[in-house]
């Protein structure tokens, strides 16, 4: 056993830390010699510059008093490099934290010797596969930080296999990867409910739980990212989890993106967040009672008690609307309603050059607020001449003699007007311009704070009678 007071730095030649040898406390810095790690143990040791494993099965224990990495000047974030079935074992339960670890077929293994210790990678610890196949495994693990499966190289991917898995951070399948999670106790999933930390998958990429764990409640970040982009469940069969997902919790949310569909003959209820990006989610039914946002295709009736909201593009919804919800399109964006919508929802244009797109005019009942200059309601496929605002904020849409559709507004359009045109598609484009009062009001100047005169430092004495006042009879 070595015990350092103060650094040791290896300027030239080998260091073998072999099996049974340790060092206690200190620093290590290696200037221009080579550290080989042979099954011996650092405890309470900080290590100045990267922590290099690449000779074949090298071996390193960590003792219960940490590791502390940096970068070569003693400051920074610090690396370890493992590779060629290399393993970094840590000892006794201790957090390991601001480094960067890189596996290349090789262990971050945590103490399975000891009773109940615990790894921790802290919220500044990435660790990356960098090619073929990295493992986490030992007793238990938490982490904090990111885990990325993105190796650029095929064939990669990795092996979470510890006896107890909790992940309160970030965990990214890409690039065609695959990650396993075999961990006995994945405790992030209890009872079907999946709670905590992130986990995104993106496009050929696939994350797959094994233990029978199959997901029906989302109070996570679930991110699934482009085409088959998969996290599915080993049963007898990989089942994906649109065959088992039917709800999205208050603490949850599920992104797809990318143009990533979603099909399933399960109903979906959202009581959380749902994003979608360019795809569409067709799912067996559909009740809002949180917030779905983003552009693509809802191709299913929705029950709407939450806010539906166009943002960036167009958000196309297929089929009836129902319920006491709010529908929202941001600005530059196109929420499109096919089909019927209840008078007990509310549209309303958050933003300029926001789009109403209506499929069936004439069956749109919900009120429509915010609708200003540079706004547009889009009747597709309906020819229209006018548009004319009546008492109770109703518009009324006409084609010649016939009306098409009633649209009720919200807000005060008194002295506005309203404009119909060709969309350019076999439709019509309905727009308003403020009133002339209006018009006059908004291009007048604003008035000009003027500051309050200064109080002088003097005042004149009050005018005196030069002689008595007379007295009024």
């Amino acid at each position: 056993m070595l015990t350092l007071g103060s650094n040791l730095t290896l300027k030239g030649g080998e260091l073998d830390l072999n099996s049974g040898a340790t060092i206690n406390g200190g620093t290590l810095h290696d200037k221009g010699g080579k550290f080989l790690w042979k099954g011996g143990t650092l405890n309470g040791v900080t290590l100045e510059g990267p922590l290099n494993m690449r000779n074949q099965a090298s071996i390193l224990n960590i003792g219960p008093n940490g590791l502390v990495l940096t970068g070569s000047d003693g400051r920074g974030p610090g690396v370890a490099n493992l590779s060629r079935e290399s393993e970094l074992i840590f000892r006794g339960t201790q957090t390991f934290d601001d480094a960067t670890i890189n596996l290349s077929e090789s262990n971050l293994t945590a103490d399975s010797t000891g009773s109940g210790s615990v790894l921790t990678l802290g919220n500044k610890i990435t660790v990356n596969v960098i090619a073929r196949v990295g493992r986490i495994d030992g007793s238990s693990v938490v982490n904090n930080g990111e885990i990325n499966v993105t190796s650029t190289m095929t064939s990669s991917g990795m092996v979470i296999s510890s006896n107890t898995f909790t992940n309160q951070g970030t965990i990214t399948v890409a690039n065609g990867d695959s990650l396993y999670l075999l961990s006995p106790s994945f405790t992030n999933l209890a009872a079907g409910t999946l709670t905590g930390g992130a986990y995104e998958v993106d496009a050929g990429s696939t994350f797959t739980l094994e233990n029978d764990d199959t997901v029906t409640t989302d109070d996570a970040l679930i991110i699934l990212s482009g085409v088959d982009s998969v996290i599915q469940t080993s049963l007898s069969q990989e089942v994906p989890i649109e065959a088992t997902l039917t709800t999205i919790g208050s603490a949850g949310t599920l992104k797809l993106l990318a143009g990533r569909d979603w099909t399933s003959t399960l109903a979906m209820t959202n009581f959380g967040t749902l994003v979608l990006g360019g795809g569409t989610f067709a799912p067996g039914g559909l009740t809002n009672n949180g917030l779905i946002s983003g552009n693509g295709v809802i191709d299913v009736a929705v029950a709407n008690s939450g806010v539906i909201r166009a943002t960036s593009g167009a958000l196309d919804l297929t089929r009836s609307v129902t319920g006491s919800g709010r529908l929202k399109i941001g600005a530059g964006a196109t929420l499109e309603v096919d089909r019927m919508a209840e008078k007990s929802l509310k549209a309303t244009f958050k933003g300029a050059g926001g789009v109403l797109a209506l499929g069936q005019a004439g069956k749109f009942n919900a009120r429509i607020a915010g609708f200003a200059p540079g706004d547009a309601i889009d009747l597709l496929g309906q020819a229209a001449t006018s548009a004319t605002l009546q008492a109770g904020d109703k518009l009324v849409i006409m084609n010649g003699t016939q009306t098409i559709a009633t649209l009720r507004l919200s807000g005060d359009y008194a002295g506005d007007s309203f404009a119909v045109a060709s969309d350019g598609h076999g439709g019509t484009t309905i727009t308003v311009s403020a009133g002339l009062l209006a018009q006059a009001m908004a291009s007048m100047a604003p008035p000009v704070a003027h500051a309050a005169p200064l109080a002088p430092s003097w005042r004149p004495e009050p005018a005196r009678l030069a002689c008595p006042r007379a007295m009024m009879a």
